[in-house]
């Protein structure tokens, strides 16, 4: 934003707001549908159903983000002075949802390759208030 002269004001911060809720659904179904392939289908390795997930919800995605974008883009031609007041609304909405589009569709998907993991591995689940009871002894569950 400091490229486009943009100060941190009430506008912008406004936009910033509008835009949240759907900067961290792309992401999240994204990386959700990633993880159902993953674990639904064993043949498939994490390179595979990241591929596939993207593939499979990049249409919905899309679209749903750009129903989002579409109301705000008149405001980009408002005239007088309450467009030059109101013009960065508009702008700081659109950028934040496609870097959102950019996060969801290349980020997360390299994060998931990366940090990624096989189902043969050991994990304990290590959770301070959730623990298995036996007797009067408490143990963490374990995952095989």
């Amino acid at each position: 934003m400091p490229s486009l002269d943009f100060s941190l004001n009430t506008i912008v911060l406004f936009g910033f707001l509008l835009g949240l809720g759907i900067v961290v659904d792309d992401a999240i179904v994204v990386i959700e549908n990633a993880h159902r392939l993953f674990n639904n289908f064993k043949k498939l390795t994490i390179t595979e159903s990241v591929k596939l997930a993207a593939s499979e919800v990049f249409i919905p995605v899309l679209s749903g983000t750009l129903t989002t974008i579409s109301p705000f883009l008149p405001l980009l031609f408002w005239p007088g002075i309450v467009g030059e007041f109101m013009k960065y609304l508009p702008i700081t909405l659109i950028i934040t949802l496609f870097a959102s589009l950019f996060v969801a569709y290349v980020m997360n998907p390299v994060f998931a390759i990366t940090f990624g993991h096989s189902p043969h591995h050991i994990y304990l689940i290590e959770l301070s208030r959730f623990r298995l009871c036996d007797g009067l002894r408490f143990r963490p569950l374990w995952i095989w």
